[in-house]
C-alpha cells in the first residue's frame, strides 16, 4: 500500500513522494496554457447535428443570421419626428463601421421601389431633407409605416414608440472576432446614450449572446475558483483543529485542480460555461475525501495514538472507502458523455480526470504532508464532542428504528411525486443572468419588438415557372398568413410580402388591396431586385437564395420555452406537408430550434446515463461490500435523495432547464460518499470488531457521522458557489445538487441505519439495553 511505504523512514520517503506529486502536476499544468475560451454557441452543437446542418446551410445560402440589434425610443412620442429619425439614421451610419458588418436595416432606408422616366428606381421610405417635413407628413409616415407588415414588430414597434436597428454581421468565428464587435457595439450605445439624454438606447442581438458565452466562461473561472477556495479554506479552519492539517489538505486540492485543467488543456479541449466550473467540483469532491481521512486522523491522535500510527490506522478505515468512491464517482462524470451537448461531456471528462487526480494526491502526497507536519497530540474536547455527537445520534435512531424507517420511507416517496412537475423546458436567452448587459437590454427590446429568436424555413420551388410560379406563391402566402396565426410568432416576412410591396410600389393605382403580381411581374421584380442588390435592397436578399431557387420564410418569436418552439416547428412541418409538393426541398433551422431540440434529446439521453451509473454503482458497492444484498440497499440512500431533489424541485420551482438535466449522474456519483463510508463501517464493525446488528449500526455512527456531516457542509457550500454562476444552466445545477447532498445526508443518518438494522435477518436482532 502506498501509505505503509510512506510512512517507513517517513522523512526521506516523504520528501520523495512529495517532489514527485508537485512534478508532475506542473507538467499537467502546462496545459492550461493551452486553453481557450469558446466564444460561439455552436460549441454546444455535434458537428454532425441535422439541424445544426440545415441552419449552416441556410446560412451559407442567404446570408449570415448573427446580428447587433439596436432599439432607439424617445422617451415621449413616436419616432416619426426629425430628431428621432435623424439619430437612427446616425446610429445606422455608425454601425456600418462595425467589425464584420454586411449591411444595415433601419425603418428610414427601408426601400420604396418607384416607377419613373428611366424605370423603376429605389429610395428610402424616409426622405433625407427631414427638416423640411411637416407634422401631417410625419404623421402619414407613421401611418404607412404601421401598415407595412415588413416593418411592424421588426424594424418599427406596433405603437411607433421605438426603432429597430439592425446589423448583419458576417465573419464571427473567432472569440476575439465576435467579442470586439460585442464591445464595439456596445461602446457605440453607451456613447449614444450619453449624448442623448431624451432617448433611450438598447442593444442585443446574436453576436452579443455569443460574447456572452466566453464573457461567462472567464467570470466562473475568475471568480468562482477564488471564492470557493477561500469559503472552503474557512470551513476548514473551523472543523479541522490544526493549521498544518488545513494546509495539507489545500495543497493537496491545488495539485488536483492543476493536474485536472491541465490535462483538461492538453486533450485540446476549450472552456465553455459547464467547464468553468470543472475546478470547483475537483476542489469539492477532493475536500470530501481528504476530511475523512483527517477526522480519523484525530480520532486516533485524541486516543493517544502516535501521529504515523494514527496515520496509518485512519487509511486502514478509510482506504477503501476511498476507492471505492473514487470509483463511483468517476463512473458518474463519465456517463455525462451520454449527453447530446459536447460542454457537458467535456465537464464530464474533465472533471473525471480530476476525481482520479484527487484519488492519487490523497493517497500519496496527503499522507506524506501530514507525515512531515509537526501535528500533536489532541487533547482538547474536539474529538470526544464528535464522538459523542456520533453516538448520542446513533442511540436515537436505534432507539425509534420502526418509526423513522416509516416515516423516512413516507416522506421520501411523497416528495419524489414531486418529479413529476418537473418540466424541461427553458428559454435559450435565459442561459444567461441579468448581469450580463445585453440580457437586460433584451428584456427592454421584448417589451417594444420581436425577440431575437430566429425560425427560418427555406422552400424550394419545383415548378418551371420557379419562385415566381402563381401556384408556389400562392402556396407560399397561405403559409405565411397561417404562421402569422401561430401564438408566439411576433413577425413573419417572406417573398410575398416583398413582392405585394414592390408591386404596389411600382402600380399603386392597380393594386388598392396589394395583391401579388402576375408570374410574369413576379419574375421581373424577382430578377431586378436578385441581381441588383445593394444598401437599398439589401432586404430581398434575405428571401431569395444565391442560385434563386429557392425562397425563405422567417418567423421572429418571442422569447418562447424550448417545448414551444419544437411545437411551432411541428405545425410548420404538417402545413408545408399538406400544401407542398413532395418532391419540395425544406429547409428548418435556427439557433433558438437547434437549441430547443438540443434541450429535449439531452433530457432523454439522462436517463440512459443515470441508468448505467446506477448498474454501474451497485455492481461497484456490490463488490465492495462482498455481498449482493448490501449493494440493492445502498441503491436506496442513493437514489432517493436525487428523486426527492428532482421532487422539491419540481414543487417549488417547476420549470427545469438544460443544467439541471445532469444533476442526476453528477448527484449519483457524489452522494455515494458517504453512503459508502457508512455501509463499510458497518460492515467492519460486523466482521472484525465482532459486534451484533447494532454495535455496528453505533460503531458506524461514532465513526462516519461526523465526517459525513463535514464533507456534507463542505460540498453543498462548494455547488451552492455555483449557484453565483452568471450561466443559469451553471447555477440551477449547483442549486439543485447542494439540495440533493443535503437530502442525502438526511437519508444515511436517519434512512439508511433503520434499514440496515430491519432488514439483515433475525439473527441479527440485537438487544435494547446492549452497551456501547
Amino acid at each position: 500500500m502506498m501509505v505503509e511505504w510512506i510512512l517507513r523512514q517517513s522523512r526521506r520517503r516523504a520528501t520523495v513522494v512529495i517532489a514527485l506529486c508537485i512534478l508532475f502536476s506542473g507538467v499537467a499544468g502546462i496545459g492550461i496554457l493551452r486553453l481557450e475560451v469558446a466564444s460561439q454557441h455552436r460549441v454546444f452543437f455535434d458537428p454532425d447535428s441535422p439541424l445544426l446542418h440545415e441552419t449552416e446551410e441556410l446560412r451559407r445560402r442567404y446570408g449570415g443570421e448573427e446580428n447587433v440589434f439596436f432599439s432607439v425610443a424617445p422617451h415621449q412620442g413616436t419616432i416619426f419626428n426629425a430628431v428621432t429619425l435623424s439619430l437612427v439614421r446616425d446610429i445606422a451610419d455608425r454601425c456600418r463601421s462595425l467589425p464584420g458588418a454586411e449591411h444595415v436595416e433601419t425603418v428610414a432606408d427601408f426601400p420604396v421601389v418607384t416607377m419613373g422616366l428611366g424605370g423603376p428606381t429605389i429610395r428610402p421610405f424616409i426622405p433625407d431633407a427631414l427638416s423640411s417635413l411637416s407634422p401631417d407628413r410625419f404623421d402619414t409616415l407613421k401611418s404607412e409605416a404601421l401598415e407595412e407588415p415588413l416593418l411592424v414588430n421588426w424594424l418599427v414597434s406596433p405603437d411607433g414608440g421605438a426603432a429597430g436597428i439592425n446589423v448583419v454581421i458576417k465573419n464571427t468565428d473567432s472569440t476575439a472576432t465576435t467579442a470586439s464587435i460585442a464591445h464595439a457595439a456596445q461602446a457605440l450605445a453607451d456613447s449614444i446614450d450619453r449624448t442623448t439624454p431624451n432617448h433611450a438606447i438598447y442593444v442585443t442581438g446574436g453576436v452579443l449572446i455569443d460574447a456572452a458565452f466566453s464573457e461567462a466562461s472567464t467570470r466562473d473561472m475568475k471568480t468562482l475558483a477564488p471564492l470557493m477556495y477561500v469559503i472552503i479554506g474557512l470551513l476548514l479552519f473551523i472543523l479541522v483543529p490544526s493549521a498544518w492539517a488545513v494546509g495539507a489538505v489545500l495543497a493537496t486540492v491545488a495539485l488536483a485542480t492543476i493536474t485536472a485543467m491541465g490535462l483538461f488543456g492538453w486533450a485540446g479541449m476549450v472552456l465553455t460555461p459547464p467547464t468553468s466550473v470543472v475546478p470547483v467540483i475537483v476542489l469539492v469532491v477532493c475536500v470530501a475525501g481528504n476530511i475523512h481521512v483527517i477526522v480519523g486522523l484525530f480520532h486516533e491522535l485524541r486516543r493517544g495514538g502516535g501521529k504515523l500510527d494514527a496515520l496509518r490506522l485512519s487509511f486502514e478505515r478509510n482506504g477503501m472507502a476511498l476507492l471505492v468512491t473514487c470509483v463511483t464517482t468517476t463512473i458518474g462524470f463519465l456517463c455525462l458523455n451520454f449527453s447530446d451537448v459536447p460542454p457537458f461531456r467535456d465537464l464530464g471528462n474533465s472533471a473525471a480526470a480530476g476525481v482520479l487526480a484527487s484519488y492519487l494526491y490523497t493517497v500519496s502526497f496527503l499522507p506524506a504532508a501530514l507525515a512531515l507536519a509537526p501535528l500533536k497530540r489532541i487533547t482538547t474536547r474536539w474529538g470526544t464532542s464528535h464522538d459523542l455527537i456520533g453516538l448520542r445520534l446513533g442511540n436515537f435512531v436505534l432507539a425509534h428504528s420502526g418509526r423513522l424507517l416509516v416515516g423516512s420511507l413516507a416522506v421520501s416517496i411523497a416528495l419524489s411525486f414531486g418529479a413529476t412537475q418537473v418540466r424541461f423546458d427553458d428559454v435559450f436567452q435565459n442561459y444567461f443572468g441579468k448581469g450580463f448587459r445585453f440580457r437586460k437590454d433584451l428584456e427592454k427590446i421584448a417589451e417594444d419588438f420581436a425577440g431575437v429568436d430566429y425560425l427560418m424555413c427555406s422552400l424550394g420551388a419545383t415548378a418551371s415557372g420557379g419562385l415566381a410560379d402563381s401556384a408556389y406563391l400562392a402556396r407560399l402566402d397561405e403559409l405565411t398568413r397561417l404562421c402569422r396565426e401561430i401564438p408566439d410568432v411576433a413577425h413573419v416576412s417572406s417573398l410575398t410580402e416583398v413582392l405585394r410591396k414592390v408591386h404596389g410600389d411600382l402600380f399603386p393605382s392597380r393594386t388598392p388591396v396589394r395583391a401579388l403580381p402576375e408570374p410574369t411581374t413576379a419574375r421581373r421584380i424577382i430578377r431586378g431586385l436578385h441581381h441588383g442588390r445593394g444598401a437599398k435592397s439589401e432586404f430581398v436578399g434575405e428571401f431569395v437564395d444565391t442560385a434563386a431557387s429557392a425562397s425563405r420564410l422567417i418567423l421572429r418569436l418571442n422569447r418562447t420555452p424550448a417545448g414551444r418552439v419544437r411545437e411551432i416547428e411541428r405545425r410548420i412541418r404538417k402545413e408545408i406537408a399538406a400544401r407542398f409538393p413532395p418532391e419540395t426541398k425544406v429547409l428548418i433551422g435556427g439557433t433558438s430550434l437547434v437549441f430547443a431540440h438540443l434541450s429535449g434529446r439531452n433530457a432523454t439521453s439522462m436517463l440512459w446515463s443515470v441508468s448505467l451509473s446506477l448498474l454501474l454503482m451497485t455492481i461497484a458497492l456490490v463488490i465492495a461490500g462482498r455481498s449482493f444484498k448490501y449493494g440493492l440497499l445502498s441503491l436506496v440512500p442513493n437514489l432517493l435523495p436525487i428523486l426527492m431533489g428532482f421532487g422539491l424541485w419540481g414543487l417549488l420551482v417547476g420549470r427545469a432547464g438544460m443544467g439541471l438535466t445532469v444533476v442526476a449522474p453528477i448527484t449519483l456519483g457524489v452522494v455515494v460518499d458517504d453512503t459508502v463510508h457508512f455501509l463499510l463501517a458497518y460492515l467492519r464493525g460486523r466482521s472484525h470488531k465482532r459486534l451484533p446488528g447494532c454495535g455496528s449500526v453505533r460503531y458506524a455512527y461514532r465513526h462516519v457521522a461526523d465526517a459525513a456531516v463535514f464533507t456534507t457542509i463542505v460540498l453543498a457550500a462548494g455547488f451552492c458557489i455555483l449557484a453565483f454562476s452568471g450561466f443559469q444552466p451553471t447555477a440551477q445545477m449547483g442549486m439543485a445538487t447542494a439540495l440533493t447532498l443535503i437530502l442525502a445526508l438526511l437519508t444515511d443518518l436517519f434512512l439508511f441505519p433503520p434499514l440496515l438494522r430491519h432488514t439483515c435477518g433475525r439473527r441479527f436482532v440485537d438487544e435494547e439495553n446492549e452497551s456501547v
